[in-house]
């Protein structure tokens, strides 16, 4: 984009383009370079205004998009710098603002509360707020919707509504900018949670509240699915989850889990997660409530809030004990002086064609079947958008009996849904005991062979899915622990 005329003219429209316009109708990241040239030729001919505003509308978006923490905390501090040596306070607030959420989240504890580092304090800050008055409600709605924010994610969500009702008061003066979807996003997932314990009364308006945000993100996601569709399916699968919908809230939280990461919103995909978790975790499916929580504490970890991954760690020490002990776990159990990292890719070359299939075959199938206690497993390809079975084995007599063949796996004796499932999201998928209500329960393989343990698990090979290698057991359940799945699942 370029434009003729004066310099000042053409700050402002960059400014309004990369602020106002570009977030409702292109993936988020867009505006970012848009706001970047807005505040370097706005700094040039020393339209310092325009330069501040133009760095805090660039450090929300980034926020918003999933940057690293520890990235968005540097530009940060960079804009409360600039904005501090131009005088212009109230920009100032607003960086402070976000620093006071982003170093929540990272974990980093504030060293004073003192005029100098007001940023770090919370109760400092809140009383400036106070102290300014009306005429910073600007700062104070945008603050009150970071706090909102740091309240769900942080899981303190009576903090969380007092802090909606507080930013409700300054809806007015926040303009048409990227914190009002954040402000829609996280008071519906306050609502959400609030109306779990709320008296009939005050359930039916939260209620109310969680369906009027959840139009507004829809309205956004028709335009932009890019930004808006993960926030509001997954706002869309608490509504399902408060009326009863089950399976509707299963297949929308999934598609909110989908979204965000197909788009980059690590945050969004984490919080995903760990709300489906809690769905599962209400209704007894514990291992399936552990894995979605397993993957929010890996996309926390990515995004950098250590803070937040500590209080995971903290709320269930379990889960820190199993990701331990994958550490020393490589493919089904294996150790890695049986099983290293190359014969995984081995195994993933194989699988598309570069080596000898057959030369690795019955070194991988039986030890598959032999370390991880399986009794049947089935090695898959994934040659275009079709799967082809290119070896089973199963025990015989205490015998492994490896079976090199190239059928379709459409017409092979296998859980559909599980396969499918796998390819794609290209993770591991485990079920303990296939027998109890889960997910994957009306499989009409699962339902005629009465499956009892099953595990299936991507191969990757730079970041291609080739394959996918399933095994079952159906004598015993819980025969696959988590600690045993392969180190093809991410590094925590």
């Amino acid at each position: 984009m370029d434009l003729r005329g004066s310099n000042r003219s053409k700050v402002r429209v960059y400014n309004n383009f990369g602020a106002f316009g570009i977030a409702w109708s292109k993936h988020l990241p867009a505006t970012c370079p848009v706001l970047k040239r807005t505040f370097d030729l706005a700094n040039a001919i020393g339209d310092l205004n325009y330069a501040v505003y133009s760095l805090k509308v660039w450090i929300t978006h980034r926020l918003a998009s999933g940057e690293p923490l520890s990235e968005v905390q540097a530009g940060a501090e960079e804009g409360l710098a600039f904005a501090r040596k131009a005088r212009f306070d109230l920009a100032a607030d607003c960086f402070t603002a976000q620093l006071i959420l982003i170093r929540e989240l990272r974990g980093l504890t504030p060293e004073d509360g003192s005029p100098q580092n007001a940023w770090q304090s919370i109760d400092y800050f809140e009383r400036h707020l106070d102290e300014r008055g009306a005429r910073w409600s600007l700062a104070a709605g945008w603050y009150w919707i970071l706090r909102l924010q740091a309240g769900v994610t942080l899981e303190n969500f009576r903090a969380a509504i007092e802090a909606v009702e507080k930013a409700e008061l300054y809806l007015w003066g926040t303009g048409h900018v990227f914190e009002v979807c954040d402000y829609h996003f996280y008071a519906a997932l306050a609502r959400a949670t609030a109306c779990d314990a709320a008296l009939p009364g005050e359930r039916g308006r939260h209620l109310e509240a969680v369906s009027g945000h959840h139009r507004q993100l829809s309205v956004w996601a028709e335009n932009c699915p890019e930004n808006f569709a993960n926030r509001a399916a997954l706002i869309g699968a608490e509504i399902a989850r408060l009326e009863g919908r089950e399976p509707e809230a299963q297949r929308l939280y999934e598609d909110a889990i989908r979204s965000a990461r197909e788009h980059g919103f690590v945050q969004n995909e984490g919080v995903a997660h760990e709300v489906a978790a809690r769905f599962y975790a209400a209704r007894g499916f514990e291992t399936i409530a552990d894995a979605y929580l397993q993957k929010a504490r890996y996309c926390y970890h990515r995004w950098g809030a250590e803070g937040k991954v500590r209080q995971l760690d903290q709320m269930h020490p379990h889960l820190r004990e199993e990701l331990a002990q994958r550490g020393a776990a490589t493919i089904v159990g294996t150790r890695v002086e049986h099983l290293d990292a190359a014969t995984v890719v081995k195994v993933s070359q194989a699988v598309s064609g570069e080596i000898v299939l057959e030369k690795l075959i019955d070194k991988l199938m039986t030890l598959a079947i032999e370390q991880a206690g399986a009794d049947r497993g089935v090695l898959i390809s994934l040659q275009g958008d079709v799967l082809w079975v290119e070896a089973e084995a199963n025990t015989v007599r205490d015998l492994i009996e490896v079976r090199s063949q190239k059928t379709l796996a459409a017409g092979a004796n296998l859980p559909v849904s599980v396969i499918r499932y796998v390819v794609r999201k290209r993770e591991y998928l485990l079920l303990p005991d296939a027998a109890i209500k889960n997910p994957f329960s009306d499989d009409q393989y699962i339902q005629c062979k009465q499956s009892r343990s099953i595990l299936c698990l991507p191969l990757i090979k730079q970041t291609q899915l080739v394959g996918v290698l399933y095994l079952e057991n159906n004598q015993s359940s819980h025969v696959f622990t988590p600690a045993r799945i392969d180190m093809l699942s991410p590094p925590f």
